[in-house]
């Protein structure tokens, strides 16, 4: 790490300016009780969250929205983003029910929720977490809090759609098909026999985005525009505003432009400008041929030693839901604990297997990117990207599920030496080149020489070693190499018929090459008639 004296002068003074302004913060907002908060959401934090000192993003973030001003942040995955935006929320309400400004038409009975807050999340398993916050939040207030999304049939909501709830958090697409489904009744005027249960947001005041830089590249853009335009505008006679805060892990391109024409002013603090890792985490990577990356993994989780997995809790994450629930299956029937989280399961299956694994039941979670956006994984020690992610910034959301809130952890990258031929859902076929998205990745986060941050690259340690088991030739075979990947050599027979496994070391890359793009291109038909030979008797060299 860089000493302070060796800095050059003007680096020098830029760093004593941000220490000044941290410092002032801290000193400013020591505890919870200096932003005037709510007596309610006080004890609150004392007794349910227990948390004792405000992080950064929640310094800057709580006492500008607790003025009523428009919010947009960035921080860390981990820097406590919920409860920036959460906190002055539940305070704006509760403030109001002090003052009886609730309007007469809202009874109990009443079927139609019109909540003071909608929250957008870009996924269920988000919205589930971003609530229980909420309520964990408002546990001694008559705040309530209902989630609208995807994992529940919309017919299971309707019910639940109450004049008392205060606080929607929800989907994009489903919250707007509620939407849809009110304007439609106010249009036909028939308050008769109809299905309990709507969403009337043309009260709400409190508009916020939460991971809005995952939520625009999902594609959920034209949905959260619509939202806001069914949304109330600002009213100077009635003196009715909508407060806008939009939460993000940086503020990308999309996002600013998402921002200016959602909330054109606003305070901005964009305290992940960079968005770097956090410096808790050690970063590490190994290169290892693609074939040999499970040997590896389970390598390092019977291993002791300074890099090892063999103690605490293990994020992994894999390309493709095929290959989460492969990697797990092999790793349970090598007497390890493991399960996988994917968007296939349903809402009872994610809940019970991520229960599992915050008591640690479970101790390795297979999982893809968008099944853990916004997961809270307090004992996460480890992260392991078993595939290199081809967007840098997808590396640095994985890596941020460890090393929260100042706690130290490990993310473990394996890179395969060799470029790989696949075929992607929509039927194309494509060249993963692994090495080239590390250099994006060291590109991204401005790798360094030394010091926190940096993405080492070391050698695997102890008697591990990148190869595969050679077969030892017969008295009535010629020299030849056989085939390492054994599982992929019996798929490629059983699609392709009989094959020869024979072929030279010198040869090896190639030829398998070869049957990987036709292995590909012919996925699905059991045998062709025409396919590579590796290498004809009379190619063999002689003993």
């Amino acid at each position: 790490m860089l000493k302070y004296n060796s800095l050059h002068p003007s680096s020098k003074r830029v760093v004593s300016v941000f220490l000044r302004l941290k410092s002032s913060l801290a000193q400013k907002y020591p505890d919870f009780a200096s932003f005037e908060l709510n007596p309610s959401l006080l004890k609150a934090i004392e007794t349910e969250a227990k948390w004792t000192t405000p992080t950064r993003v929640q310094r800057k973030v709580i006492p500008s929205a607790i003025a009523g001003n428009n919010v947009v942040a960035s921080a860390w995955t981990g820097d406590g983003k919920t409860a920036a935006f959460a906190l002055p929320t539940i305070h704006h309400i509760l403030e109001k029910h002090a003052s009886k400004e609730v309007t007469a038409t809202n009874t109990r009975s009443e079927l139609i929720a019109r909540p003071k807050a909608l929250v957008l999340s870009p996924s269920g398993e988000l919205a589930r977490q971003v609530s229980s916050d909420f309520q964990m939040l408002s546990k001694y207030t008559d705040i309530r809090t209902e989630i609208l999304s995807n994992e529940r049939s919309v017919e299971s909501q309707l019910y639940k759609l109450k004049s008392d709830i205060d606080v929607i958090v929800g989907t994009p697409g489903r919250v707007l098909q509620h939407i849809r489904r009110f304007r439609e009744r106010k249009q036909r005027r028939n308050d008769g026999d109809e299905p309990a249960g709507y969403l009337d947001v043309s009260r709400v005041e409190y508009f916020i985005v939460d991971e809005c830089d995952k939520l625009l590249s999902l594609g959920f853009l034209p949905d959260v525009k619509e939202i806001w335009s069914h949304l109330p505008r600002p009213d100077k006679q009635s003196q009715r505003k909508l407060q806008t805060m939009v939460l993000s892990a940086t503020i990308v391109p999309e996002v600013h432009d998402f921002v200016i024409r959602m909330a054109p002013n606003h305070d901005l603090y964009d305290i992940n400008k960079n968005m770097s890792v956090p410096r808790t985490v050690t970063q590490i990577m190994y290169e290892v041929s693609s074939q040999r990356k499970y040997s590896l993994l389970e390598y390092f989780l019977r291993r002791g030693g300074k890099v090892s997995l063999k103690d605490g809790q293990v994020l992994v994450f894999a390309r493709t839901i095929q290959r989460c629930d492969r990697i797990a299956e092999r790793l349970r029937g090598n007497g390890f604990s493991a399960a996988s989280l994917h968007s296939e399961m349903n809402p009872r299956e994610r809940q019970e297997v991520l229960d599992k694994f915050r008591s640690g039941e479970i101790k390795l979670l297979l999982a893809t990117d968008i099944a853990t956006r916004g997961l809270d994984l307090p004992n996460l020690t480890h992260v392991v990207n078993y595939d290199v992610p081809h967007i840098p910034e997808d590396y640095v959301h994985r890596v941020g599920r460890t090393g929260r809130a100042g706690n130290l952890g490990t993310a473990i990258m394996l890179v395969a030496k060799e470029p790989e031929i696949i075929r992607t859902a929509e039927g194309r076929i494509v060249e993963r080149n692994e090495s080239q998205y590390l250099k994006r990745i060291e590109e991204f986060l401005g790798n360094q020489e030394k010091g926190p941050g940096r993405l080492e690259h070391r050698k695997v340690p102890g008697p591990w070693k990148d190869e595969a088991k050679q077969v030892e030739p017969t008295s009535n075979s010629r020299k030849y190499f056989q085939d390492p990947r054994k599982a992929e050599y019996k798929e490629i027979k059983k699609r392709f018929g009989k094959v020869s496994p024979y072929y030279t070391k010198e040869n090896y890359d190639q030829v398998m090459r070869e049957y990987q793009v036709n292995f590909a291109k012919n996925r699905g038909i059991d045998k062709i008639k025409s396919h590579p030979k590796p290498l004809l008797k009379s190619q063999v060299p002689s003993k």
